[in-house]
């Protein structure tokens, strides 16, 4: 669902937009999300590079970077499956947190004009 919106956002961007936004999705499951099953998800979710990177680590470093960035989740010990919020956070070409929205049909329509501002801006990629 949040890459699904995602597209829909980037859809919205000029191709030189787009050349210039760098999107990193970050697993919440490091334990079984290595290099090749992101692989397989960034394929089937239509995720090309070099607009999309997904992310992934040992699991101490992951869930510090999950912590940081306030990434709420919880795993489920008898099915393994994490319940957890879906956070779009978008820094800015100076490395700051500049928005952070959640799913939805109006923070897609905010998360677009974030992009297209920030885009605006020059500057380093965000």
């Amino acid at each position: 669902m949040i890459f699904a919106q995602l597209r829909k956002v980037t859809e919205s961007l000029s191709p030189a937009q787009l050349s210039e936004l760098t999107i990193a999705a970050i697993t919440l499951d490091p334990e079984r999300d290595d290099v090749k099953r992101l692989a397989q998800i960034s394929e089937a979710q239509k995720l090309a590079l070099p607009t999309y990177h997904l992310l992934t680590g040992s699991s101490a470093s992951v869930n510090k970077v999950l912590d940081d960035y306030g990434f709420m989740r919880k795993t489920d010990p008898e099915t393994g499956e994490i319940d957890h919020n879906n956070l779009f956070i978008v820094i800015d070409r100076g490395g700051r947190v500049a928005y952070t929205f959640t799913l939805g049909a109006v923070q897609q329509a905010w998360l677009t004009e974030a992009l297209h501002k920030l885009l605006a801006e020059p500057g380093a990629r965000p």
